[in-house]
């Protein structure tokens, strides 16, 4: 900084480690009380000032002694006081030098000033020069007419150029942006088919989950309807019974066929024989097996056609019922997900388009603005010729301004008097300094590392236990997933005869 460091460049040749500085806040500077990121040592040749702001003192018997040792508390203590009784003597000496080179400086400010009102005397000679100086710019301003000339034609062949540049890059980025354009309308048709085809899909599924829900729920009667007549047929068979026998007898001596006979005749079953009660028995099977598509040649058959039936439907159900709730939905998030990307591409692509725009209107403003320029330059060199022809009227008007120049000049060295009396004032008031003395353990950069060691040794307390737990958590979801997904291997093996233990010991080994 001009005024206290006259050397504004400085050669790098080495590092030096030091204590004094291990926090990473580095103070503030007193130059421009902004914050300081690092610092260089420089030698006193360097600085424009004569007194020092801080001194490191090293003594020979505190080199060996631990900065945090109660031996060193002790040895510093007295070294302390001993600078503290120095101090007393020194800051009473320290200001009166200050004040010394103040008045030094004072002195030849004051110098400066009888040397400004000496120039300010020679000043007045120097007219005759400014008008000769006045010519020789109007020759000179004659040179840059020209020269303005021949830059405003460079100018105008220059904007042609630009604008030819900028409607080639508009037709070759625009053709890209409509090729994308219609790359992202392919892939949304696309998408939107897809969707089309998954919603009939899921509609065809959950008709099936229905029919097979109505099948389910009917097969039991079915199956109870036929094993009742079995029975039937079979006691028919095995006491004799005659088809002509009356139902309502029957009913006398198995009342647990009472509502076997009000499901076949609703209506009731007076004057209805064995004969009448298989017929039904018969139509209502016949039903069943159309109904259910059953095509065995016995009854028994059939029966087991059917229990089987009922454990396909059950199975069917379940890989309806599975598609329904995991493929459809992960099909229905690969769409989504793809919709979400063409949209994104869009808005990209309507940001491209936008950026296309906006660059066209920026470099079209450039070269509308590069054309008002020239004709603004071209006005000026008009001007400037006007200007030229008045050349004598400029050089009056010169002298003029020579004059006011003087009178600015005698005004400024008034100014300067009067800062001189109350820099010689601030001298006379100037007070002493204070010193402040840090040994190793106060200093601020110690204290500061010192907090910063007790915050890391914090955080390595802490970090250990908590990967521990996201290691232990990621283990646990692991051997989760693996037995879920092994469910069915699982329970093969324990229908093999192997024990849970050793089902376990296969995931633990």
């Amino acid at each position: 900084r001009s005024g206290v460091l006259p050397v504004q460049e400085v050669t790098v040749v080495g590092v030096i480690d030091t204590p004094l500085y291990l926090n990473m806040s580095k103070e503030t500077s007193t130059l421009d009380n902004l914050p300081i990121n690092s610092y260089l040592y420089i030698p006193s040749t360097a600085f424009d000032s004569s007194n020092y702001l801080e001194v490191n003192i090293l003594t020979d018997d505190g080199k060996g002694l631990s900065s945090f040792s109660d031996s060193y508390e002790t040895y510093i203590a007295n070294v302390k006081k001993k600078i503290e009784e120095l101090a007393t003597t020194q800051q009473t000496a320290t200001a009166h030098k200050i004040k010394e080179d103040a008045m030094t400086e004072y002195n030849d400010g004051m110098q400066k000033y009888i040397d400004g009102t000496k120039q300010y005397q020679d000043a007045l000679d120097t007219y005759q020069k400014e008008i000769a100086d006045a010519q020789q710019k109007l020759s000179e301003s004659r040179a840059d007419v020209a020269a303005g000339e021949v830059e405003i034609a460079n100018a105008k062949e220059n904007l042609v150029n630009v604008q030819n540049a900028l409607n080639t890059e508009k037709l070759n980025r625009q053709a890209e942006i409509d090729h994308q354009q219609e790359i992202i309308n392919q892939n949304r048709a696309t998408l939107e088919s897809s969707q089309q085809t998954l919603n009939n899909q899921k509609a065809t599924l959950e008709q099936n989950e229905n029919n097979l829900l109505a099948a389910l729920a009917s097969i039991p009667d079915a199956i109870t309807l036929y094993q009742t007549e079995i029975q039937f047929r079979q006691g028919i068979a095995q006491y004799g019974i005659s088809p002509t026998t009356p139902v309502s007898l029957l009913t006398m001596f198995r009342a647990d066929l009472r509502e076997l006979c009000d499901a076949m005749f609703p209506e009731g079953y007076t004057g209805k024989t064995i004969g009448d009660l298989q017929d039904a028995l018969d139509d209502h099977l016949q039903e069943i097996d159309q109904n259910f598509s059953l095509t065995a040649s016995t009854k028994e058959d059939r029966l087991l056609e059917l229990q089987n039936l009922q454990t396909q439907y059950t199975n069917d159900l379940a890989t309806v019922q599975n598609a329904l709730t995991v493929t459809i939905p992960a099909s229905q998030q690969q769409i989504t997900d793809g919709l979400a990307a063409v949209d994104q591409g869009q808005q990209q692509l309507n940001q491209g388009q936008a950026t296309l725009n906006q660059k066209i209107r920026d470099g079209q403003a450039e070269i509308d603005a590069g054309w008002q320029a020239i004709y603004t330059n071209e006005n000026k060199l008009a001007d400037a010729r006007v200007q030229i022809a008045d050349g004598e009227a400029q050089l009056n008007t010169a002298i003029t301004e020579g004059t006011k120049k003087l009178n600015d000049a005698l005004e400024e060295l008034n100014l300067s008097k009067a800062k001189l009396a109350d820099a010689k004032k601030k001298i006379d008031d100037l007070a002493e300094g204070k010193w402040t003395i840090l040994d190793r353990k106060s200093h601020y950069a110690s204290v500061t590392f010192k907090n910063t060691v007790k915050q890391m040794e914090a955080i390595s307390r802490v970090f250990p236990a908590f990967f521990i737990l996201v290691a232990a958590l990621v283990c646990l979801t692991t051997m989760t997933r693996l037995v879920e997904e092994q469910r069915n291997e699982i329970g093969t093996l324990r229908a093999l005869g192997y024990t849970k233990w050793q089902c376990t010991l296969k995931y633990l080994f």
